[in-house]
Parts: structure tokens; sequence; C-alpha cells
């Protein structure tokens, strides 16, 4: 994908917060979105690509964006030209992000956010934080697409949870754990009837 020229914070000479014509947010939401994909890794571009409509327009065509990404991505550029943070620490960061620290090393290592060292301290830089949050918008509501759904939980494919007069009902136990159970009892009766004798549990 050919990187524009154009910084991001450099869309117009205007500030992104008083833009009020829908064809010069376009045009902003336009370049942000290039921005935020350019020189991403192969496996990122073809997801961008699939979000878009199946391929990525050159840049004298317009993106196929969902009305959720365009606005979306419009909040996320304002909401970087009122950030005066250009380098965050790990804690700020994995709070933009929504994320533990396990997952902000995970972005770190596969490129998808810059960090760079500072004394002893490693930093993450805001722009790459933006960046991101602009691509996870734009990926999570493609065009012409229903909007990608976070895997349910393990729970929601229990069967048997039906509610009956305002009560859950129990799950039934498969045959394993009921052996499992069967031979528990069938241990602790046998340590209270060698209890019982005086025996110890040693002999049993």
């Amino acid at each position: 994908m050919v990187k524009l020229n154009v910084p991001l914070r450099w869309v117009s000479h205007m500030s992104l917060l008083s833009l009020r014509d829908p064809d010069a947010i376009r045009a902003a939401v336009e370049i942000g979105v290039r921005e935020a994909f350019a020189h991403c890794p192969p496996y990122v571009l073809e997801s961008f690509a699939a979000a878009v409509g199946g391929e990525i327009p050159p840049p004298d065509q317009p993106l196929k964006l969902s009305p959720v990404a365009e606005r979306g991505a419009f909040d996320t550029m304002k909401r970087q030209e009122r950030d005066l943070h250009l380098r965050v620490r790990g804690p700020a960061a994995m709070q933009m992000l929504g994320c533990g620290q396990s997952k902000l090393f995970e972005l770190m290592d596969a490129g998808l956010i810059d960090s760079v060292m500072s004394g002893g301290a490693r930093l993450i830089t805001t722009d790459s934080i933006y960046r991101l949050l602009i691509r996870d918008v734009v990926l999570s509501h493609p065009y012409g697409a229903p909007a990608k759904k976070a895997p349910l939980p393990w729970a929601s494919f229990k069967t048997h949870n039906d509610r009956v007069d305002g009560r859950k009902l129990r799950r039934i136990r498969t045959q394993a754990e009921l052996d499992a159970l069967a031979r528990a009892n069938q241990r602790r009766k046998e340590l209270a009837a060698a209890r019982r004798a005086g025996q110890g549990t040693e002999a049993i």
C-alpha cells in the first residue's frame, strides 16, 4: 500500500474539531484511515481490503467505509487532536487501548504499536496507539457486512440453562462426572467405616 505524504495531524489547515462540512470530514477520514493502515503487515492489509469491499482502492478513489467506521475513525482523530501526549508509559497505554500487559507486549512484538526507550523506561508513542484504534474500528465494522461479534463465552453453549418459575435449572452432569462422583462417595464411605471401626486411614 502506498504511504501518503500528508501526516495525520495535517489533514486540514483547520482543526478537525471545527470541521462541519461532510465533504471535508470525509476527506479527513480518508487520509486518516489510509495513514493508519500504511506499513501494516500483509495479514492486516488483507483484513483491511476485506473491510472496504474486497480490495484497497488507489489513493485517487474513495474508500468504501461503513457509516460506523467513518464516524468512529473521525471521533478517534478528534480525540488525538485534543491529546497533548506524544509518548505514554505502559499503564497509560493499556488504559487507552483497554487491554492488559500481555496484550500490550503482543502488540509491540507484532509491530502494531511503536515504542521507544527513554533512559530505563519503555514508552509507547500515542500516534501508533491512535492508528491502532482507527484500524480496529474499520476492521470491526466492514463495509456492506454485519459488524464483527466477539466469540461467545463457553458458558453460552451449555444446555439445559432455561429457567422454570424464575429458577435456573441445574446443568445435567455427564456420565464421566457421575462416575467420578460415585467413586468419591464410595471412598468417603470406606473412610467413615474405617474410623468407626477404630482403624487409621492409612489402612485404606
